[in-house]
């Protein structure tokens, strides 16, 4: 658990890279195009480019390898096609990763209360501001993640937009959490720039909406780690004033 909240913590600005599928290849490329960290699959279908991963049964071998190939945290996605059983759920508990990063939908309060793992939140709009605040109850969270429908969509209709970083200022205000943001697509560095200025941590960058090639990973890895790193001053954001 310690691998992801020293990135967290760091006062550095993270990139964290979510692979489509368990792929070794991709894993060592973004990893060596200077990833942070890794997310992996389980139970997942990329909106985009259509990889299907299955349970635990099915990924526990190839799971094993990429954390071999790489040095960085491992995460581990629990996409929406099934939630965690109970058995994996004590399975994974055996293998060498560092955080889940799953949705409220995906998680059995349990699990996500259970300190053996520690858990990045997946959260959007809609939510009342005050559990945002409370997520940070859980001490096995380490950060949420806002998934705003632009980014989570791959339909040209929806933009990233202001109403993004509002509601991710409104994120960075509430709660205790580190706040980090998707982007699969829209984002330019610009607006990376901004987002780590207004308190933001870090990005969870999906490059399977622009493309599924090793190549295009990596070169599109490199690209935001320059956006991200270029801004590794720590945040002097404070937050807004209270509500009158």
């Amino acid at each position: 658990m310690a691998g992801i909240y020293s990135l967290l913590n760091s006062g550095v600005p993270v990139l964290i890279v979510e692979l489509p599928a368990n792929d070794i290849e991709l894993a060592k490329a973004v990893s060596d195009a200077g990833a942070d960290s890794v997310i992996a699959q389980l139970h997942h279908e990329h909106p985009v480019t259509h990889s299907y991963t299955g349970g635990l049964e099915l990924e526990k071998n190839i799971l094993a390898e990429i954390r071999k190939e790489i040095a960085i945290p491992l995460g581990l996605h629990i996409g929406n096609q099934a939630r965690l059983n109970k058995r994996e759920w004590e399975e994974l508990q055996s293998l060498d990763v560092d955080y889940l990063c799953t949705s409220l939908a995906n998680t059995p309060p349990y699990m996500l209360a259970d300190r053996k793992l520690a858990k990045i939140l997946c959260v959007g709009t809609g939510i009342p501001v005050e559990h945002y605040r409370a997520f940070a109850t859980f001490p096995a969270l380490a950060a949420l993640l806002f998934e705003p429908l632009s980014q989570l969509h791959p339909d040209p209709q929806v933009k990233f937009n202001v109403l993004d970083i509002v509601n991710m200022d409104t994120l960075v205000r509430v709660s205790p959490l580190p706040i980090l943001f998707r982007v699969s697509q829209d984002v330019e560095h610009e607006d990376i720039q901004l987002m780590i200025e207004r308190g933001c941590r870090g990005i969870v960058l999906d490059p399977g909406y622009s493309g599924s090639t090793v190549e295009h990973y990596k070169l599109t890895t490199e690209a935001y780690h320059k956006a991200v790193k270029a801004y590794s001053k720590k945040s002097t954001f404070m937050g807004y004033g209270l509500w009158g």
